[in-house]
């Protein structure tokens, strides 16, 4: 439209007052915005090697979500791997009993459709607890290896 700008420039000091206080009132809730608010959605995939235990990452808007996926595939595998070492080694009675329990509960939380993070983490860290335990005498390099590799899968390390 011809000569809009020159418009503009003469009718922005009458409409500075106005905005002033349409300002004022929509900071105080006075003024009701007639069009609706857009959402922002965002889904950021982030990608850790490594153990980030107990550290938070999130960006967004107040309100927002976090979600943590564990490898399964990596706790199945380490878990078996450990679970055939713990075998191969003679641990007494109790402790051998305390850590087939803890293996259960593991097996148990990765048969369900959305295993619980903090189930696992207290199996595997009493796992890790009953290994550190048992003389060193009796646990084999092997063991401890596949322990540190089991613990690091379940983010523990």
């Amino acid at each position: 439209m011809p000569g809009s700008l020159e418009i503009l420039k003469k009718k922005l000091p009458e409409l500075t007052p106005y905005l002033a206080r349409a300002l004022q009132w929509f900071d105080c809730g006075l003024l009701e915005v007639t069009e609706p608010e857009v959402l922002i959605s965002m889904t950021n995939s982030i990608h850790v090697s490594g153990s980030v235990v107990g550290s938070a990452i999130q960006q967004g808007v107040e309100g927002g979500i976090q979600n943590a996926q564990i490898a399964m595939g990596d706790v199945t595998s380490t878990l078996s791997e450990l679970e055939r070492t713990l075998g191969e080694i003679a641990i007494a009675g109790d402790d051998r009993s305390s850590l087939n329990a803890d293996i259960k509960t593991i097996r148990a939380q990765l048969e369900k459709p959305r295993p619980s993070r903090s189930i696992l983490a207290k199996a595997g860290r009493s796992i890790r607890s009953i290994i550190e335990n048992i003389a060193a005498s009796a646990i084999t390099p092997q063991a401890l290896a596949a322990l540190a590799s089991f613990t690091r899968s379940l983010g523990l390390s």
